[in-house]
């Protein structure tokens, strides 16, 4: 047995090692508190007949509420359903799934939680709604203050590094647009396969900042060093065709059969031998993997002075006045 201290109610607990044992001592705890990190919120919390699974989203971040079983997981921004050793990711946070504060921790836990699960062999990530991932929320920005901002890029960039390190082959779904944060997202996968009237693209130049989820270190993992110069410089969109054309993305389907042609892909590639998946995965990704969290920091730090630009304030003003900005190089 082990002694802990709960930091929400403070109070001392008995953590027993045989989850058959009785309820810790102490309050209004349950047995679910024996499964629980320590120096984490204690289930005192949360109504505990209302969720089944408590969620560590991070070491330093809050739980959230999901619910699971071994067929399905809910959570409010996306669902996670298994079948045939393959688990599907679908987003679903209306209007365009756009990356909000709350969205980045789920979809972080979500990674984590795959990760430790062995009978897993492939994921897919899709979306529910006409959109992938918008990106970044751009309202949540426009009332963030500057001093948050860092922090907000930081959690994004780890929800990156979450995907890209799974010891599963990813497989991304896009349908409709995945631009800026939306498609870091995406490029934190293995294989990319677009619909052909899908939109791409990096529009942070047009918004007074850049890439700062992985964009201008993923996207030359990918491509060549000219084309994600100016896919980013540019700021423009891309169709799904022209990002297949360029590399971006690893297989372009027609629009009306791009489900069946995508189900089929996944199909095939979770029909292999799944420790070999896995070793070749980490083969693959081995060299990248390596230089990951230096070249991470390095975006990171070209971002971080264009923060408190008067550049980037205008361009969350224009953005929600629906108009175009005007830079003052400030």
């Amino acid at each position: 047995m082990r002694k802990l201290t709960c930091r929400i109610c403070l109070k001392i607990h008995t953590r027993h090692t045989n989850v058959n044992t009785p309820p810790l001592r102490g309050g209004n705890h349950t047995r679910s508190q024996q499964l629980r990190p320590v120096g984490v919120p204690c289930a005192r919390e949360f109504t505990a007949r209302r969720a089944s699974f408590l969620l560590p989203l991070a070491q330093e971040l809050p739980y959230s509420f999901i619910r699971e079983s071994p067929r399905a997981t809910i959570v409010s921004s996306h669902s996670v359903s298994f079948s045939q050793h393959i688990a599907h990711i679908e987003l679903h946070k209306p209007p365009v799934n756009a990356l909000d504060h709350d969205f980045v921790l789920e979809l972080t836990g979500t990674a984590r939680r795959l990760a430790a699960r062995n009978d897993v062999w492939v994921v897919t990530i899709t979306s529910s709604l006409p959109t992938f991932c918008a990106g970044a929320d751009l309202k949540e920005r426009a009332a963030m203050h500057p001093s948050r901002v860092g922090s907000t890029v930081r959690a994004i960039q780890r929800m990156v590094k979450a995907w890209f390190a799974l010891p599963q082959p990813v497989i991304a779904g896009i349908r409709g647009a995945a631009l800026g944060g939306g498609l870091e997202f995406a490029l934190a996968a293995d294989l990319i396969a677009v619909a052909e009237d899908a939109v791409l693209g990096f529009p942070e130049v047009t918004l007074g900042i850049i890439p700062a989820a992985g964009g201008t270190q993923l996207l030359s993992f990918r491509t060549s060093q000219s084309v994600a110069t100016r896919w980013v410089l540019t700021g423009r969109r891309f169709s799904g065709r022209e990002a297949y054309r360029e590399g971006i993305a690893d297989f372009v389907f027609p629009d009306d059969g791009f489900t069946a042609s995508f189900d089929e892909l996944v199909t095939s590639i979770a029909g292999h031998a799944p420790l070999a998946l896995r070793q070749a995965k980490k083969a693959l990704r081995g060299a990248h993997r390596a230089t990951l969290d230096r070249r991470l920091t390095y975006e990171r730090n070209c971002y971080t002075p264009l923060i408190r630009t008067e550049d980037r304030a205008e361009a969350l003003r224009a953005f929600l006045e629906k108009r175009s900005p005007k830079w003052n190089g400030r």
